[in-house]
Order: C-alpha cells, then sequence, then structure tokens
C-alpha cells in the first residue's frame, strides 16, 4: 500500500496540467467539418486528443445513424498521463442529406469497459441550390439575337 501512494502521486502530477487547461487525456470536444455543408460534401468527424488516449492508430469509432441522430462511439485508454500539446483525430462520416443533425460521442474505457463522459456536436446540411434555368425572355432574346445574326450575314452576302 506504501508503494502505490507515489505512483498515484505522480500520476496525479503528469495528469494536472490538462485537466486544468480543460482538456481530457482520451479523444474528446467532438466538431464535424465543414459546418454547414452541402448535399454531396463528405463530414468528417474530428476529435481533439492528447498525445494519449487512443488503443491504437487505426482504431475507428463505432458510427451508427438514425435519422437525424449520428451515434459515435470510440474505445479509449483512460486514465492514461496527457501530453504536453493536443492534436486531432479525423473519422468519414460520409455524406448526409440536407437537413440539422446531432452527432453524440461515447467514449468507452478500454480498461473499465465503463462509458466515460457523453460529448455532443451539432451540424447542418445545407439544401441544395436549384440550378438557374433560362427564363423565357431570355430564351427568345437569345434566339431572336441568333436570327438578326443569320439574316444580316445572308444579306451582306448577296
Amino acid at each position: 500500500m506504501r508503494m502505490l501512494w507515489p505512483l498515484a502521486l505522480v500520476l496525479l502530477n503528469l495528469a494536472a496540467p490538462a485537466l486544468a487547461q480543460g482538456v481530457q487525456p482520451y479523444p474528446s470536444v467532438p466538431r464535424v467539418t465543414p459546418n454547414p455543408s452541402l448535399p454531396g460534401q463528405s463530414l468528417s468527424l474530428v476529435l481533439t486528443s492528447s498525445s494519449c488516449g487512443v488503443f491504437e492508430p487505426d482504431v475507428v469509432p463505432s458510427i451508427t445513424v438514425s435519422g437525424s441522430e449520428i451515434t459515435a462511439e470510440l474505445v479509449v485508454i483512460e486514465p492514461c498521463a496527457p501530453g504536453p500539446t493536443s492534436f486531432e483525430l479525423e473519422f468519414a462520416l460520409g455524406q448526409f442529406p440536407a437537413g440539422d443533425y446531432t452527432l453524440t460521442y461515447r467514449p468507452v474505457s478500454f480498461s473499465s469497459g465503463l462509458p466515460l463522459p457523453v460529448e455532443f456536436a451539432t451540424f447542418s446540411v445545407a439544401p441544395a441550390r436549384p440550378v438557374p434555368a433560362i427564363s423565357h425572355v431570355g430564351l427568345i432574346a437569345a434566339l431572336s439575337l441568333v436570327l438578326l445574326t443569320l439574316g444580316w450575314a445572308r444579306l451582306t452576302t448577296h
């Protein structure tokens, strides 16, 4: 028991700077980019992380979509001693139709299997803009110009 106290103090000292800054040692602070987006654009989930917290470099979250609700679950190493700098992890979400969406990020501790605090992000996909069609007046004006040009060319050649 006496040997655990120094280890606990060392771990607390290592974690204190990140906790004081509000940075979780595991990937957190979800956001979706680009936001807002247009139909047909591929969206990504971006998580901010310290220098630890992801079990494997190629781990991807489990993503489920139900209507306008998206849930991303990621197994993370926790607790761990955060590093001095943070970085971003980016995961492809794909394309979504026009609408407003809520993303629920559910990190799960690798060591305990228990869920960690849930975080949310919202994003929007704008409706497609209609392609402007030429108006009837514009079509008549363009045809008239073509006919006048053809008529003028015929008159000047004879």
